[in-house]
């Protein structure tokens, strides 16, 4: 939640710079739709519907000078990510202590542990909790190990990669960060998130091993004091006690419940004082991301709502 107060950037489209025009003259996007901006990206800003992946930027094969994996058939230019990493860290702060959620303190986040313990994310979240979780189909960058089919496809990318998201990342910046990142890129199940979900309720314990203190998931499900109406955790989302209804959450859950959602329409949501919690994984980005009926219809919600009430005496 403080990194959300540290005047960081909520993001940025890092990729757009790496789009090259296929007809000449014309910008990557536009204030205004027309026959070539044709492709909404919000806030009336439409893209130019013939641009690609620049072949300065990027190669259909990997080699040496493009080693990142962004999509399938697709590789990154060696030093993208450095680059990525550079203008996150010299980009000025905005005014500090007002919330604003993102991406970047995650990203730069990942980077001070990895200095730290010396091993990327993706190995320590195997050794310290997915093996010992039994948690075999969460991780990073599953196209790796053969489970690109056993995954929902998240999108068909019309912005940046022209293709099918399937088994690599959904987050643009994440991708060209290699499919790896503090942000975004882990990939799970409802069974293996079960898991996970349990050892929390369960003060970091699972299967008569412990994870976590139980002081530790108490400080990181709770809302710290004197930022006022402030309703994210240090590691949670919270309910918003000024508006108990939102557009994911059902007006049934304590305030002592948490969890998180993602972009693509999943959510976890634990609630310890109804010993409960609730796992939905949904790809409601797919075929497009500018669908947002997932909210508009409150649909993870409403199935909250029912599962609570399932279980009421």
């Amino acid at each position: 939640m403080l990194l959300h107060r540290a005047g960081l950037k909520a993001w940025k489209p890092f990729y757009i710079n790496t789009l090259e025009a296929l007809k000449p003259g014309l910008n990557i996007t536009s204030r205004g739709i027309s026959e070539d901006y044709s492709i909404a990206m919000g806030g009336k800003v439409y893209m130019n519907r013939l641009c690609s992946p620049s072949p300065y930027y990027y190669s259909e094969e990997c080699s040496e000078l493009y080693p990142v994996p962004v999509a399938r058939g697709l590789w990154g230019r060696v030093g993208m990510q450095d680059s990525m990493l550079h203008e996150i860290t010299h980009t000025p702060l905005g005014k500090k202590n007002v919330y604003l959620y993102s991406d970047w303190s995650f990203i730069l986040l990942q980077q001070i542990v990895e200095r730290v313990e010396k091993q990327p994310i993706d190995q320590l979240l195997n050794a310290y909790y997915l093996r010992s979780l039994g948690a075999w189909r969460t991780g990073f960058t599953p196209w790796k190990y053969g489970l690109r089919e056993a995954c929902a496809p998240s999108e068909f990318d019309l912005f940046f990669r022209k293709s099918e998201v399937r088994g690599y990342v959904h987050d643009m910046a994440a991708a060209m960060l290699g499919g790896v990142a503090g942000h975004a890129g882990l990939f799970s199940t409802a069974d293996d998130l079960a898991k996970y979900a349990a050892m929390l309720l369960r003060g970091g314990e699972y299967a008569k091993l412990r994870y976590l203190l139980p002081s530790t998931v108490t400080l990181f499900s709770q809302t710290p004091d004197g930022f006022g109406n402030n309703y994210r955790g240090y590691g949670f989302d919270k309910p918003n006690p000024q508006k108990r209804n939102s557009s994911y959450l059902s007006g049934l859950v304590s305030m002592k419940s948490y969890g998180h959602i993602g972009f693509t329409g999943t959510i976890v949501w634990i609630d310890p004082a109804q010993d409960f919690f609730v796992i939905i994984l949904t790809n409601r980005t797919y075929p497009d991301s500018n669908n947002m009926r997932i909210n508009g219809m409150r649909l993870r919600a409403t199935i909250m709502e029912a599962l609570y009430l399932s279980i009421k005496p």
